[in-house]
């Protein structure tokens, strides 16, 4: 399993990740977006710099995709991407400063994700419908692609924690 991909399957980051699915497009959901990426990066503990480096990991891994997808819906070199570049590129700056320090990764705490995945399901089913659905798509997406899910063991994982 990727270290670095497994930290992807925190819950309180794929909730959020899912809540900003489809507000990139616009000019003003981008900033929204943007903001709201700030303060999920900015709310980490000032002494806990290995958990800031993970949040920059997840940050910069989202702004990759949802890049791409503006690929697919003609979005590049419009205002919101190049918001969208500009972000990406500061916290890319910011992450590779930290690798250079010597931050790497460690595997996720699976018991964690699991528990706070039946804390999720009990306070918030909708929420944790949403991130599942999302993620079955993403499953779906793949094995049509590849036809096979070898290289994503942590969704795989993550999905199986969520008993589906």
């Amino acid at each position: 399993m990727n270290k670095a991909r497994s930290n992807l399957y925190d819950v309180e980051w794929q909730s959020l990740r899912v809540s900003l699915l489809n507000k990139f497009v616009t000019v003003e959901g981008m900033k929204e977006n943007l903001r709201k990426l700030r303060e999920y990066l900015l709310d980490t503990a000032s002494d806990d710099d290995q958990e800031f480096f993970i949040r920059l990991y997840r940050e910069i891994n989202l702004l990759n995709g949802t890049r791409m997808g503006f690929s697919g819906m003609g979005l590049y070199n419009t205002e919101q991407d190049k918001m969208l570049v500009l972000a990406r590129d500061s916290l890319q700056h910011d992450y590779e400063m930290m690798k250079r320090d010597g931050f790497t990764f460690k595997e996720i705490d699976w018991k964690k994700v699991e528990t706070d995945l039946k804390e999720l399901n009990k306070s918030d089913h909708p929420q944790f419908v949403k991130i599942r659905n999302n993620l079955i798509s993403r499953k779906n997406s793949t094995l049509k692609r590849s036809g096979t899910l070898e290289n994503r063991q942590e969704l795989v994982k993550f999905l199986k924690l969520m008993n589906i």
